[in-house]
């Protein structure tokens, strides 16, 4: 061991911190070797002692131990055979297969490009999330946090853009922090299922590993990606998540004795999450011109962007994306709040299409949400106000995605023009899934509208309207039109009973749909006003006509009501009969029968009638 450099002695041991004597050279983040062969580092340095944290949970360390410094930072190994294996924070396999070969060990600690290395960010990464890539969209070497309450969606939308980059053969390393071992294990068969595990290094840190070895993790991960950034590839990082990481640090820097500060959190706790974002970058085309895309996430309680952590993140980041527990209650998914979220790229990464789309369609979400919290008043809404609520319905079910499920972004340009002019406003919403399956669907066999798709990104708006018209009266031919809504009503009134049932048939086109719906609804209308009519004349007790006993047309029948109601009896109408019913039963009960009225009594009780008249 030619590296070794210098030797001490342990001095004391509380849980995973060592205090070291003899160690004068020792620099911070370097490895330490322990006499049992246990691992640690450096992390804090003092006049006369050294701060050392054992990487593993399991202390094997005792007092008087002798403690080996390596001259040497941190390291993990890194090359092309990580891809498709699981790994620790240390770069050791995990998932029961081979040991690593071809790999070069790394230092977890790098200096980020400078200023003269990077180049601007122009190129859109292509998520396969439509709400995403259209309003929210991540250009390559970008640094966005994910942010939202715990069970909100977030790695499911991880998990989704980390599929769809795979078969883009776009590599992603996956790095988890404190999180279950089960859910890391279902992800990576899930990856397996795809067929696209070969594109994927996963680093894991779980919750039963040491609070070092979880603290180690992200800066692994960002190590091994590196290792492909500077072979002028693209990658994605995700970190899953670092508000795990702070407390984890938290824990750590309070063992060490370090001063609290606010929340606990020790003073650089800014400078630990920022020196490990600022390596992601895209690099200068002298350097292989590649990317690394990171994707931390945030968890937060109940909406409250305030936190340290959150707010130290949010401000390192190039924007964030705010996913909403109540959206996702709402089956909302991915439920990302767009009016909390932005992104401070934006259109400078989208092709000329996705980008007037992607705003057009956010107009349109804004004025569907502001039309329904006026719509809540119980309000008449205006013609235009109901259209935007239903094209604003139809936007919602086309932009839900369950996870795993991508869709190509030359394929959300055709669907997002769709809903933009409204060609599915009258697309029933049960539907919207079906039809959005079938319409991605053609567009991936139809040759001739494959090959149009597929120069999407290199036109205009301008250039696409003749070929956007021939493809949608194709596609209303074979799909839109027979997911429209067909209504059928049936109404109460005496033109329906004599006529049965009235159904309004599926028209052939818009201009007619609307005709039926207006004649529909005027329909609707009459017998509204009809049933109003009759429930004003019942309660004031008038009749047009008398179908028995002789009182149709009698001018010898007084109208109902010019009549004094005897004292104690209420009146009522029953069978097209006016009686008089009394208040309290016993009251009445050996009284006399008022004058021109008949007494009837049955097993219910008694009631009053007015006298026939004579004819």
């Amino acid at each position: 061991m030619g590296s070794l450099k210098q030797i001490g002695t342990v001095e004391e041991v509380s849980e995973i911190v060592c205090l070291i004597r003899g160690l004068p050279h020792a620099s911070m983040d370097e490895e330490v070797i322990f006499e049992s062969g246990a691992k640690g580092m450096v992390l804090r340095l003092d006049e006369d002692y050294v701060y050392a944290v054992l990487l593993s949970r399991e202390n094997t360390v005792i007092r008087g131990a002798e403690v080996i410094c390596s001259g040497e930072a941190l390291s993990v190994p890194v090359g092309d055979s990580l891809l498709g294996r699981v790994v620790n924070p240390l770069g050791e396999p995990v998932d029961g297969k081979s040991i690593l070969s071809n790999t070069k060990n790394m230092p977890i600690e790098r200096i980020a490009p400078s200023i003269f290395q990077r180049q601007p960010i122009t190129k859109q990464l292509e998520t396969g999330i439509t709400l995403i890539d259209a309003m929210m969209p991540l250009g390559k070497g970008q640094r966005e946090t994910i942010i939202g309450d715990p069970k909100s969606g977030k790695s499911n939308s991880v998990y989704t853009a980390v599929i769809n980059l795979a078969r883009m053969g776009i590599i992603s390393v996956y790095v988890t922090i404190g999180k279950p071992q089960a859910k890391t294990k279902a992800f990576v068969e899930k990856l397996r299922k795809e067929g696209v595990l070969d594109k994927v290094v996963i680093v894991m840190g779980t919750a039963s590993m040491s609070p070092t070895m979880n603290f180690v993790a992200p800066y692994a991960g960002m190590t091994i990606a590196e290792h492909f950034l500077y072979q002028g590839k693209d990658v994605l990082i995700i970190f899953d998540d670092l508000s795990q990481h702070a407390k984890y640090y938290r824990q750590m820097s309070l063992l060490l004795k370090r001063s609290p500060g606010r929340e606990a959190y020790p003073g650089d706790v800014f400078f630990v999450h920022s020196r490990l974002l600022e390596r992601a970058a895209v690099l200068n085309k002298d350097l292989g011109g590649g990317s690394i895309t990171a994707l931390p996430i945030i968890e937060i309680q109940e909406r409250d962007l305030t936190g340290y952590v959150p707010t130290n993140v949010l401000s390192i980041t190039d924007g964030h994306m705010l996913y909403d527990i109540g959206l996702f209650n709402q089956n909302v998914i991915p439920s990302i709040a767009l009016e909390l979220s932005v992104s401070r790229l934006g259109g400078k990464v989208q092709c000329p299409i996705i980008k007037k789309l992607g705003n057009a369609i956010s107009q349109q979400l804004m004025y569907y949400r502001a039309a329904q919290a006026f719509a809540h008043f119980g309000t008449d809404l205006a013609t235009e106000t109901k259209q935007r609520i239903e094209r604003g319905k139809r936007i919602i079910e086309f932009l839900k995605q369950e996870p795993y499920e991508a869709i190509k972004l030359t394929h959300q340009m055709v669907m997002l023009h769709g809903l933009n002019i409204g060609v599915f406003d009258t697309v029933r919403l049960d539907k919207v899934k079906e039809l959005r399956k079938q319409i991605s669907a053609f567009l991936q066999e139809d040759e001739r509208w494959k090959a149009f798709t597929e120069s999407l990104s290199d036109k205009k708006p301008d250039d696409v309207k003749d070929e956007f018209k021939t493809l949608f009266d194709i596609l209303s031919e074979k799909f839109i039109n027979a997911c429209n809504i067909v209504e059928a009503t049936k109404t109460e009134g005496e033109e329906n009973q004599a006529s049965g049932e009235m159904v309004a048939q599926k028209p052939n086109g818009r201009k007619e749909q609307k005709i039926e719906a207006a004649k529909l609804k005027e329909v609707r209308k009459k017998d509204e006003q009809a049933k109003k009519q009759q429930e004003k004349a019942n309660k004031k007790g008038l009749f047009s006509k008398f179908k028995k006993n002789g009182y149709e047309g009698s001018p010898a029948v007084p109208a109902a009501g010019s009549i004094a109601i005897p004292d104690g009896y209420d009146e009522v109408i029953k069978d097209e009969k006016i009686r008089y019913i009394p208040k309290d039963q016993t009251a009445v009960e050996g009284k006399p029968v008022p004058e021109g009225f008949d007494l009837i009594k049955n097993e219910s009780g008694s009631y009053l009638i007015r006298k026939e008249p004579t004819k």
